[in-house]
């Protein structure tokens, strides 16, 4: 998010400029139509059309085994009888060409009785609808039903099943303003009258809990998150440091969730939002939790916030401080804290950091952005430190104007100071733009490089070119895609992901109050996340945003919940903007009078 203004009294007023994400073709205002979610049960296996467009789709095949003993491998099939065809897949092994096979993954083959496991596909359409082809296989014998709903109420997947059949309703996701919560203390157990109780196990050694999830263990990434076996796994030492009950959970360990007709009861250290109707609520392990109640928990993401900016602010170098450009503050911190966000982005500025390329970091200007960072981080608050430049310093590009290893030099001096603070999380850069992608690919490798040189572990966060817009991660009006280009991150340290951008009007420029429908989020990150499971990535979305009326509510909650669901690959959001300049800039978190902003409770059921 880029902001120009002089002095106080203009930042108050003006409305932030995003860069404008247009070009001639008019790609950047292309809005994949969602379509109504559909589904086909074969006793226990179902083919699910998530998502559909004029020319493809994406989908989900879930196989539950409603026997009474483990299934110890499967293999499926299937074949269209149109036109559509898989150009892409994920958590399984596929084989053929309509037919199609699949067979599980060393960490989803074994399916025990009552649980699910599941992957995704991504293909092109033959004809006007997705097709719902039979699904054949030892695991899928029984008697067939099926369904499909429209996208209109507030619930989100259901599916029951039984011995003889699995049945599915259907429908994305909204905010919904009777959703009930029944939170108990880690100290405190988990009661509740006519429970059912559904388990997910570990049958191959260790797993970690992650706030309510089971992930692997990694056997080779030393902390952080890292991806082996085709799957996103936690290191031990990351996974053990959470508070009780969470953690590190042994073979016979398990994670259960117990809910009735009338209420939810959830053991858990932190709040626990939840939505209203029936849900189904997924581990990353790929088994399900499915439950009828109607205070059902959301499955959260790792790192949730806001950017609160202002330090970013102006375009005098250096400028005056509190005139031109402003930095938050604790009581800030405190606020966004207490509403149980657990991340803060804070942009600043680069030449305002290090007025000149090489050198040391000017000590005043460091002393504002290290007394915050330092500050929010002993209350426990992860903070994302942004140099908000778009690959740019003083207008000079980097890789043209100025060298890598000029930008490299930045990243030496940052990661030597909070290599040994966890809380901090290195974003490389705010959106770059207007350059090849494989120039500003080389800085990113240069920057990692040195963050890793300098022997700082922390989570990087990568972003793209062309602003790093995720319904344009695939695109190449810009030059090489992203989606190509961006496979060529190397990091040693194994602990990245990649930070994209995405808003909700026409072009996404997050420059109207206009959103473009209530799915429109849902839309612009489908291919995006396909490509994230297809290759084995993570992704942060850095900024987002929505004006304060009904279809921008729907749309952004349609769309984290999204996120959620997808969660093997979505780490976190951070929401633009709040700081102490922004007065009644439609999208701001910033609180009023001590009141909070009509967007903060559209959050709210995601902050847990």
């Amino acid at each position: 998010m880029y902001l120009s203004n002089t002095a106080a009294a203009a930042a108050v007023v003006q409305s932030p400029c995003k860069k404008l994400w247009r070009n001639s073709a008019g790609l950047l205002g292309l809005a994949w139509a969602l379509s109504a979610l559909s589904s086909s049960a074969y006793a226990g296996c179902e083919y699910i059309v998530s998502n559909q467009w004029n020319t493809g789709f994406t989908g989900t095949v879930r196989i539950t085994n409603t026997g009474t003993s483990a299934i110890n491998g499967w293999n499926i099939s299937w074949q269209y009888a149109g036109g559509d065809r898989v150009t892409s897949s994920w958590n399984a092994t596929l084989t053929g060409s309509n037919p199609y096979s699949a067979t599980g993954l060393s960490w989803n083959s074994s399916i025990q009785p009552g649980q699910s496991a599941e992957f995704g596909i991504q293909g092109t359409k033959g004809g006007a609808t997705a097709e719902i082809p039979v699904i054949s296989g030892a695991a899928c014998a029984g008697s067939t039903t099926s369904s499909s709903a429209p996208s209109t109420s507030s619930s989100s997947v259901a599916t029951s099943s039984s011995s003889s059949k699995v049945s599915s309703s259907v429908a994305s996701t909204s905010s919904s303003s009777s959703s009930k919560s029944s939170v108990a203390s880690s100290s405190v157990p988990s009661t509740s009258s006519s429970s059912v109780a559904s388990s997910v196990s570990s049958t191959s050694g260790q797993q970690c809990n992650w706030y309510g999830t089971l992930y692997p263990l990694c056997t080779t990434t030393a902390s952080g998150w890292g991806y082996e076996n085709n799957k996103s796994c936690i290191a031990s030492s990351t996974c053990a440091a959470q508070p009780a009950p969470y953690g590190i959970v042994g073979a016979a360990s398990s994670v259960t969730t117990s809910s009735s007709s009338s209420k939810s009861s959830v053991a858990s250290s932190s709040v626990v939002a939840t939505s209203s109707s029936s849900s189904s609520v997924k581990s990353s392990s790929s088994s399900s939790v499915s439950s009828s109640s109607s205070s059902t928990p959301i499955v959260g993401l790792v790192y949730k916030g806001v950017s609160l900016a202002g330090a970013e602010f102006g375009t005098a170098y250096p400028g005056i401080y509190e005139k031109d450009y402003i930095y938050p503050n604790q009581t800030e911190v405190d606020y966004f804290k207490g509403k149980s966000m657990n991340t803060l982005r804070v942009p600043f500025s680069w030449e305002r950091l290090q007025p000149t390329l090489g050198a040391a970091f000017d000590a005043t200007e460091f002393g504002r952005l290290d007394a915050f960072v330092t500050g929010a981080t002993a209350k426990g608050v992860n903070i994302v430190i942004d140099p908000h430049n778009y690959a740019r310093w003083n207008g000079s590009v980097i890789g043209a104007g100025v060298s890598n290893a000029q930008f490299a030099d930045l990243w030496t001096r940052l990661a030597t100071r909070y290599k040994s603070n966890s809380k901090v999380i290195f974003a490389i850069m705010n959106e770059p733009n207007s350059m090849p992608t494989e120039q500003w690919l080389s800085g990113a490798n240069a920057a990692i490089a040195a963050i890793r040189a300098a022997g700082a572990s922390n989570l990087v966060l990568v972003p793209g070119n062309a602003w790093t817009g995720a319904s344009t991660w695939n695109a190449n009006w810009y030059g090489t895609a992203n989606a190509v280009a961006m496979l060529n991150v190397v990091d040693s340290g194994n602990n990245y992901a990649y930070e994209v951008h995405q808003y909700l009007d026409s072009d996404s420029s997050g420059t109207s109050p206009t959103c473009v429908s209530t799915s429109i989020g849902v839309e612009r990150l489908t291919a995006f996340t396909a490509w994230l499971n297809t290759n084995g990535k993570r992704a942060f979305l850095g900024e987002f945003a929505g004006a304060d009326n009904a279809t921008c509510k729907a749309a952004v909650t349609n769309m984290l919940q999204y996120m959620q669901t997808n969660n093997n690959v979505w780490i976190g959001w951070t929401w633009w903007a709040a700081g102490p300049w922004w007065d009644e800039y439609m999208y701001t978190l910033e609180p009023k009078a001590g009141a909070d902003r009509p967007q903060m409770s559209w959050l709210a059921p995601f902050l847990f």
